[in-house]
């Protein structure tokens, strides 16, 4: 009897407030295909699809936006940034590893202040606008893939510049830089 157990990751997203599969992959290094499988997917050396990359933008965006919100709403609560350290725990822990051992969500709070105490709503962009790419995708040496874009807007626009890295298979955010123009 062949087989044997392969553990796999299942990533998940909320659009409009259902949970969808995202993507189910193989959750473990070293994996070998089986026989008569011509190739492997690796994420490392190559671009993904447009339609990959809107997701990866969607996913993040959506993250960071909904993690502000919550920032936002308890920094107009306590009129202060002191008391956030519940806020952006879900957003850094969408983080590749390698960024999650240089920041934390206070961190992260501390970056995005002005967004936090000028309640800046990201949300009105991330939820209703579809994001133009402003350059090609591209892979750097180190492994990273770059993704520049912004959401417009009729006043202003949402900018963000982002870079992900292939860990286990998943493209996970390893940086990221929003503003508004």
């Amino acid at each position: 009897k062949e087989g044997g157990v392969v553990p796999i990751a299942i990533e998940l997203v909320k659009e409009h407030d259902v949970w969808k599969i995202f993507r189910l992959a193989p959750h473990i290094g070293g994996l070998i295909p089986s026989a008569g499988s011509s190739e492997t997917v690796n994420y490392e050396n190559k671009i993904p699809s447009q339609e990959e990359l809107r997701r990866l933008v969607f996913i993040s965006m959506n993250l960071f936006a909904k993690d502000l919100k919550n920032a936002q709403i308890s920094y107009a609560n306590h009129q202060g940034l002191e008391r956030e350290d519940q806020n952006f725990v879900h957003f850094y822990g969408a983080l590749a590893n390698e960024s999650q051992k240089q920041t934390s969500p206070s961190a992260l709070r501390t970056a995005f202040s002005d967004f936090i105490t000028k309640n800046i709503d990201v949300t009105g962009f991330v939820d209703a606008v579809t994001p133009v790419m402003s350059s090609p995708a591209s892979l750097d040496a180190d492994g990273f893939l770059k993704i520049q874009g912004y959401y417009p807007g009729s006043v202003k626009s949402l900018h963000f510049s982002v870079e992900y890295l292939a860990e286990h298979g998943i493209w996970k955010l390893a940086n990221i830089d929003v503003e508004t123009k």
